[in-house]
């Protein structure tokens, strides 16, 4: 969410009913100096503040009168679709359950949709193939994207991203070794990612993706040969989207911890999942595992939940309100 403007409690109404028509949900919060209005989808800020800017010059416009009665009709179609909720359920719960804006749908989340379709089109042009074997041939794709080549493994830390090829550190992320590996990280990227989008704004997830993916590819790179018997080898031979996921994870866990009502909890039976996960990963039941980019990831991840959310930026509201910049 982000904060939109502070008005007048009665003026602060009118532009809230006003929105909801559009299909913009926005929630209020009243302080000393006024009401605060927070819009849920930061996608549509830009919407936000254009009807902001209309309504602060012309309050009493013909369009403003009827939005109460046509955004109650909205609340009630929307409550109607609800289902009822058991009477024994925890009121914390319920009370996070309504401060979660209406679910957006997937199409306005691009750049989850794009990272996915990413790995999906690597996976499609990649050799298959054990990447442990000796005669495994990666095939052109693979070679471009690793974090490191094979010829210049021994060239120095991170030889390739040296001379210039620095998007290895991010690609690593796109490689996935198996149709099962592949459709499980999507599924989730596709849980976790559009939720993240949808409160942070694409450039802010982008920012969070692309940090999640250089700090646990670069952990695995590191320290991965340490786990594989190997401590002085840098590993080159890793990939997949994991590392981003469980960092994901851990942002949205931080983020739900410190404030519940932001839109970004994540619930409990998902975060043991993880945890779980991680656990079987080092324990070595299913085989050589990124598990230091798995690891790296999750506290990265939590690390950058602990940041202040930029949702509680003050953004400029009318100047006759008397906000000082």
């Amino acid at each position: 969410m982000r904060q939109l403007a502070t008005l007048p409690p009665a003026r602060a109404d009118v532009l809230v009913d006003h929105l909801l028509t559009l299909g913009i949900d926005a929630r209020l919060e009243t302080l000393p100096e006024g009401v605060v209005i927070w819009v849920c989808d930061e996608d549509r800020m830009g919407e936000a503040r254009a009807e902001l800017a209309a309504f602060t010059g012309e309050p009493g416009a013909a369009r403003y009168a009827g939005a109460k009665q046509k955004a109650d009709a909205i609340r009630a179609e929307r409550e109607a679709e609800v289902p009822e909720v058991d009477e024994d359920e925890d009121e914390d719960e319920d009370e996070d359950e309504s401060a979660r804006p209406a679910p957006q749908p997937l199409s306005r989340r691009p750049l989850t949709l794009a990272l996915a379709a990413a790995a999906v089109i690597v996976f499609v042009q990649m050799k298959s193939g054990d990447t442990q074997a000796k005669d495994y041939d990666p095939g052109p794709v693979y070679t471009a994207l690793q974090i490191n080549t094979a010829k210049t493994r021994d060239d120095g830390v991170l030889a390739d991203v040296r001379t210039g090829q620095g998007w290895r550190l991010f690609s690593p992320a796109l490689l996935h070794f198996g149709l099962d590996h592949l459709v499980l990280n999507v599924f989730v990227l596709i849980y976790l990612g559009a939720s993240v989008e949808g409160r942070l704004g694409r450039l802010r997830f982008a920012l969070l993706a692309l940090a999640l993916a250089a700090f646990s590819n670069v952990a695995e790179y590191a320290l991965g040969g340490w786990h594989r018997g190997e401590p002085w080898k840098p590993l080159i031979e890793f990939g997949g989207l994991s590392g981003v996921l469980f960092g994901l994870t851990g942002f949205m866990w931080v983020k739900g911890r410190l404030d519940p009502r932001g839109g970004l909890s994540l619930p409990p039976f998902v975060w043991l999942l993880s945890l779980l996960s991680l656990g079987l990963g080092w324990s070595g039941l299913f085989g050589p595992l990124a598990n230091v980019a798995h690891t790296a990831g999750l506290v990265g991840g939590m690390a950058l939940g602990l940041l202040p959310s930029p949702r509680r930026e003050p953004s400029p509201g009318p100047a006759e309100e008397g906000r000082t910049p």
